[in-house]
Formats: structure tokens, C-alpha cells, sequence
């Protein structure tokens, strides 16, 4: 019989990370993650392995589930930390593997397990990490030699090394980059600001006329290297080849809006 705890598992996992929920002929409640299948207190094997057995929770079965956990109140808080932590070794795992193959030390993460700043040879450095499930557009290599490319044209930061991985039965990506921390969001001169968003641009139609087409714009997404005086564009795993859509406006944090392209060029600020 599941108990709260197998609920509240089944809830996180299709709610909070997008799993799949699966059942066995015994009534008990597993999740299926990047190829993967967890039950609550941990990882179990490949999806592949188990899949026989199982059958997938129906739209209705998992609202009848987020309904009963909503019953629970400050019940449901305790088991989701509960389930979280347990989730997160999981990630850990798959992290440790990817530090040994690039020979750096974690020091923290930046966004979620993908960006993680480390250390390389008693440097700072970024290590991304992205797996093949959020990489919807392209397949993976499309990815890794986009970074390499755009490192080469000194477009994105130095790219120190980087290559593939297969962790239970997912492929991972890992590219070890500079560290640079500021982002275009956090320059606050407006004069130096205004300059360094024709330079994003100059940039973004750079990346697009090799075919490819950023779907995200917003100032998060370019570093400034006030040292060098460079700007570089980052995280590309939701560019496209189709340019039907393309985004021409670019997200300002500190104005809390779109601006247009010619907004840029004619000076925002």
C-alpha cells in the first residue's frame, strides 16, 4: 500500500522536474526521469529494464494524487524535503563523474546542476553540463560544436575543453569555459551599457548568419569581461534553424521589458 511519502514522490516528480509516473501490478508508484526509473528513495536502473512491467498513471489518476497531498498541508512540506534530498544524490552521482573526467573541483552552482562554477589547474572556471533531453532542437554534437565554434570566433568564453558522456543510459555534454562573471544585467553604467548592447547584437547576427537562431534574448544570457573589455553570448540550447519566429527584441531586467532591435541601436537608455 503507498503511503504519503509514494504520493508526494509521484506529485514532485511529475509536477516539479516533468517524470513520468508509472505503476507495477503491486499498486507501487515509480518515476521515470531522463531514461531512468526512481522510486522514492532513489534511483532503481534503466527505464528500458522495468518498462515491461509498468504501466503509466493517467491524467485523471494524478490529479486524483495532487488532490489527496493537497489534504495534507503541512504534511506535504516534510516529505517533498524528504524526496528532494534524495533526488539530489542522485544528480550528485551524475555530477562527480563529469567533475573526474575534467579534473575540476566544484565549488558551487550557478543554475541548477547545468552551471556550476569549479576549479581547473587552481583557476575558476564554468562547467556546463547539458543532457540530451533538453536539447529538443538539435541533437547534442549540433551543441558542442556550436560552443566550440563560437569560442574559436571569440564569441562565447574560451571553451578549455569539453566532450561527451553516457550516465545511466543518458547522454551528457560537459564543456569546461572561462569564468566571467558579470552578466549585461549587471552593468549599471548606462553609457557603457547602451554600447555593450549594440555589441550583443552585433553578436546574435553574427550566430545568425551561420544559420542559427537564439529564441531567448535577454540580457542574463551575455557576459561582460570588464577586464578585457569583451562581451560574449551564452547558453544555446534553445536555438533553432528556423527563422520563421525568430525573437527581434531583447529582454532588459532593469527596465522589465522587450526592447526592439532599434531600441538598441537608437539607444535605450
Amino acid at each position: 500500500m503507498n503511503t504519503p511519502e509514494d504520493y508526494q514522490f509521484a506529485d514532485y516528480m511529475s509536477m516539479t522536474i516533468g517524470g513520468e509516473i508509472y505503476m507495477d501490478i503491486k499498486g507501487n508508484l515509480y518515476g521515470k526521469y531522463q531514461n531512468n526509473i526512481f522510486n522514492r528513495k532513489g534511483h532503481i536502473g534503466l527505464f528500458k529494464t522495468y518498462e515491461s512491467s509498468l504501466y503509466k498513471l493517467t491524467d485523471e489518476q494524478m490529479k486524483s494524487i495532487e488532490e489527496y497531498l493537497n489534504s495534507l498541508d503541512v504534511y506535504k512540506t516534510k516529505i517533498f524535503n524528504d524526496i528532494l534530498k534524495k533526488f539530489e544524490k542522485t544528480i550528485e552521482k551524475q555530477l562527480d563523474i563529469i567533475f573526474k573526467l575534467t579534473n575540476s573541483v566544484f565549488v558551487k552552482q550557478l543554475s541548477g546542476y547545468k552551471v556550476n562554477l569549479v576549479k581547473h589547474n587552481n583557476e575558476y572556471k564554468i562547467l556546463l553540463i547539458i543532457d540530451e533531453i533538453i536539447v529538443y532542437n538539435f541533437s547534442i554534437d549540433t551543441i558542442e560544436n556550436m560552443y566550440v565554434t563560437l569560442s574559436k570566433l571569440g564569441l562565447t568564453p574560451y571553451v578549455h575543453t569539453h566532450g561527451q558522456t553516457e550516465i545511466y543510459g543518458v547522454t551528457f555534454l560537459y564543456i569546461l569555459t572561462d569564468y566571467v562573471p558579470l552578466t549585461l544585467k549587471d552593468v549599471t553604467d548606462l553609457e557603457l551599457k547602451n554600447d555593450l548592447l549594440k555589441r550583443a547584437l552585433c553578436i546574435i547576427y553574427a550566430i545568425r548568419g551561420m544559420g542559427y537562431y537564439n529564441q531567448d534574448i535577454h540580457d542574463e544570457n551575455f557576459l561582460y569581461d570588464n577586464i578585457n573589455d569583451k562581451v560574449y553570448a551564452i547558453d544555446f540550447t534553445d536555438i533553432t534553424l528556423n527563422n520563421t519566429h525568430i525573437s527581434n527584441d531583447f529582454y532588459l531586467t532593469d527596465l522589465n521589458r522587450r526592447v526592439s532591435f532599434e531600441e538598441i541601436i537608437n539607444n535605450v537608455y
